[in-house]
């Protein structure tokens, strides 16, 4: 079954929907896409009842310098699913419904998971009309070694702002304190990150403890009841 499978949502209807219609449809799309697992029995064994059924496929990590199969259960891929269909669109709107709860006036985010999001983002808020000004911009991964050479891309952010982190998953935070070192080194106060899918890592929550992380899904909200039961 394919995002495609659930009843789609047209712009006017998204506007006026409540948050935990958004947030079904959501659940669902990355129910479909958001999550490979390594075989359909060990979806069977560790995933949600009521469907869809999800995608297998094979996924691998480096180890020793060589390519092998990974060992993990499954894996997540919000990517594959922020790219398609309406995805993206119901994301962004519940994202926006947070930012604009917010007293910062800039949204932040790492390249290029966060870029889709911030340009969704700025869209909205320009459809909104009682929305309040934002800025965004994307930390390159490294400085641009020509033109301008910056290292942030996107809004100018002058020092003592308040900003907001957006991203697509919450795991470990690893790839978060690249971004806590930029905003720490340029003056600059994260309000919170905003993610789409907190995965509950544990090895996620030395980070939690320092800076407040808060997620449109969380892991339990998509694996449901079965997940408790078969936790891998």
């Amino acid at each position: 079954m394919g995002s495609h499978d659930i009843e789609r949502l047209p712009l006017g209807s998204l506007l006026a929907a409540g948050d935990d219609e958004i947030l079904r449809a959501l659940v669902h799309r990355i129910r479909c896409s958001g999550i490979k697992f390594g075989s359909r029995a060990v979806f069977d064994r560790t995933g949600w009842s009521g469907g869809p059924i999800p995608r297998i496929e094979k996924f691998y990590r480096v180890r020793s310098g060589e390519v092998v199969p990974h060992p993990a259960p499954y894996i997540w891929d919000l990517r594959e699913t922020l790219m398609r269909d309406d995805a993206l669109l119901l994301a962004a709107m519940l994202m926006h419904r947070r930012v604009q709860l917010d007293t910062a006036t800039y949204v932040v985010g790492l390249e290029t998971a966060a870029i889709p999001l911030l340009g969704s983002l700025m869209t909205l808020n320009g459809m909104v009309s009682e929305s309040r000004p934002i800025a965004c911009g994307y930390l390159r991964k490294e400085r641009k070694r020509d033109g301008l050479r910056r290292l942030l891309e996107g809004a100018r952010i002058p020092r003592g702002s308040r900003v907001v982190v957006v991203d697509d998953v919450y795991n470990r935070g690893i790839r978060k304190r690249k971004i806590v070192d930029y905003c720490d080194a340029n003056g600059l106060q994260i309000a919170r990150f905003l993610v789409v899918v907190d995965t509950e890592s544990t090895a996620g929550r030395a980070f939690k403890a320092l800076h407040p992380v808060e997620a449109l899904v969380t892991k339990s909200n998509i694996f449901g009841a079965a997940f408790t039961r078969h936790s891998p």
